[in-house]
């Protein structure tokens, strides 16, 4: 197939949003932690031979396909070359096990986890899995440093329209916009008027490190890179529900009093500080875009026990909307300011609420298409909450991933069920004060070493991956 790109070899820094993603996780960059992909589900009659195509094609398509990274480097840079491999596609066959649905979830879920290979240089991986005659699975993972949930929508649309294409013999999707354009358009940014600005913004926010809201235990220093996942909880989805419903706010503002409460009466502090995956995508250009855009922002909550809840929500509303102007500042910027350089890395938040995003319909004519989405962790933060909205043929629902040396998987479970509660008092209260919510069980700060499931290839805890 003849390249439509002209030839080239350029060398050339990272995007911002790769440096913060190194800058937050030294050393990170081999972990299990760092996949962002998913699987799409093939009903039908599939041509091989098209999915072979299609995916020959993505280097041209998508110049990210071309990165080559030195990570080694005081000061990582990306070397993009025309001389690229063509990506590997192996095929499995789980048709012939006793229960090849289970088998083909197995080995997705082992292959998912797998650490990529830095010396390889391979940053994408794909796999086709044959589950029957009419059932494929093709899985697709990237790492962060090339892949957000918006890309990887990005590129199963693009897989859909390229195989249609194909087998109706019409032209091919156009070429995607550059990601290494928008490396440029970032660096011009370190030198604009918005940078000073959103430099004097977060100053004014954040004048020091926030108390954590969660300590590390020393005896679980060693499990710091096991992380456990508690089950998506779809009952939690129907109580978010009913507290959208009752009192017309948006599901992440409701998630985020709720955690406020929790943790300022677990903690006996009056300010908390979360992390929001904040989407960093706002032009055509960049929807269209392959590369990691996305950016973690704190958001800063007081409580107060007087305010009534919808003042507390529309405290939540005005601040997320005032950091969202200031998103793309690096907060690695701002956090070295704020650290003393002689101690560890330090960290603005300890708690990360994620929205997954709805998994979008992609149809190919005489195939019917499901994408099942990978959730995966941010490595670097104690524990994280992903919700999903409520769609069609499936309910909201919240699952935990957590790291026992700050959290035991049994403190999380009573953090699940407190949320939950305070969801259901404010269906019931809209209009009450924030103080007169239910009250929530202490946040014991023990770590119980047989209170948690390991996060292991092996372990069954890894079916709860897929979102």
């Amino acid at each position: 197939m003849k390249n439509s790109f002209p030839l080239l070899t350029t060398s050339l820094p990272l995007h911002l949003a790769q440096e913060e993603l190194l800058n937050r996780q030294p050393g990170q960059t081999g972990s299990p932690d760092q996949a962002v992909g998913g699987c799409l589900v093939l009903t039908g009659s599939l041509n091989y031979a098209l999915v072979r195509r299609v995916v020959d094609h993505l280097p041209v398509m998508f110049d990210v396909f071309r990165w080559q990274f030195d990570l080694a480097e005081a000061a990582p840079r990306v070397t993009i070359t025309d001389q690229f491999r063509r990506p590997i596609l192996p095929l499995l066959d789980c048709s012939e096990n006793p229960n090849p649905r289970q088998a083909a979830d197995a080995w997705a879920i082992n292959w998912f986890v797998k650490p990529f290979d830095l010396a390889d240089r391979r940053f994408f991986d794909l796999a086709l899995l044959r589950v029957s005659d009419y059932e494929h699975r093709l899985l697709v993972r990237g790492h962060r440093l090339l892949l957000d949930d918006a890309g990887f929508d990005r590129l199963i649309r693009y897989i859909t329209e390229a195989y249609s294409a194909m087998q109706a013999d019409e032209p091919m999707p156009s070429q995607a916009p550059s990601y290494a354009d928008e490396v440029e358009s970032a660096r011009v940014y370190l030198n604009s008027l918005a940078y000073s600005e959103d430099h004097v913004y977060w100053q004014k926010q954040f004048a020091d490190l926030p108390s954590p809201l969660l300590n590390e235990q020393a005896t679980g220093q060693f499990l710091t890179r096991q992380l456990y996942r508690l089950p998506a909880d779809e009952s939690f989805g129907r109580t978010l529900n009913l507290a959208v419903a009752s009192t017309g706010a948006a599901p992440a503002d409701l998630l985020l009093a709720a955690l406020t409460i929790y943790f300022s009466r677990a903690g006996q502090q009056s300010v908390c500080v979360f992390g929001r995956v904040v989407a960093g995508r706002q032009s055509k250009r960049q929807r269209s875009t392959l590369g990691r855009f996305d950016c973690l922002l704190p958001i800063q909550i007081k409580y107060d026990p007087d305010q009534t809840l919808p003042m507390l929500l529309r405290t939540i509303k005005r601040q997320s909307r005032a950091d969202g102007s200031h998103r793309f500042y690096p907060m690695s910027h701002l956090i070295q300011r704020l650290s003393d350089t002689n101690g560890p890395q330090a960290r603005l938040f300890d708690v990360l609420v994620k929205h997954i995003p709805p998994v979008p319909v992609f149809p190919i004519e005489g195939l019917e298409c499901r994408v099942e989405r990978y959730a995966s962790a941010e490595g670097d933060v104690p524990l994280q909450l992903l919700w999903r909205d409520n769609e069609t043929q499936r309910s909201a629902s919240l699952q935990l991933i957590g790291n026992p040396a700050y959290l035991s998987m049994r403190d999380a479970r009573n953090l699940s069920y407190c949320v939950e509660h305070l969801l259901l008092d404010f269906a019931h209260r809209p209009e009450a004060a924030v103080g007169t919510f239910g009250s929530t069980a202490p946040l014991t700060r023990t770590r119980s070493a047989t209170a948690y499931t390991r996060c292991h290839p092996s372990s069954q805890i890894g079916r709860l991956a897929m979102f």
